[in-house]
């Protein structure tokens, strides 16, 4: 081995040692963005469920207030008939 050789090892030896800290360090990068993208997504997942959840309430909410106004439309009516039937009833006995 020349001199010079000799030389270039502790600068060859010093460059393969920061091209794998170098490695390492990206790596680590790597996995912590595959990481944070995955809570990202898995985020994003919980917020389309709980927007799906909300939306299903406001429709449930909806359709019960229109249920009630049935409900109080058909009450309404059948007093309506009641009435009706109450006066026929009280002709049928005048007669």
């Amino acid at each position: 081995m020349e001199l010079s050789e000799i030389e270039e090892l502790p600068k060859r030896l010093f460059r393969e040692k920061l091209r794998c800290a170098f490695r390492l360090q990206a790596s680590r990068a790597i996995t912590v963005a595959e990481r944070a993208k995955k809570a990202y997504d898995d985020d994003r997942a919980k917020v389309a469920k709980a927007r799906k959840v909300l939306q299903d309430h406001a429709n449930l909410v909806k359709d019960k207030e229109a249920l009630e106004r049935k409900v109080k439309a058909t009450k309404a009516n059948l007093s309506e008939m009641m009435e009706t039937s109450d006066a026929s009833i009280q002709a049928a006995r005048d007669v």
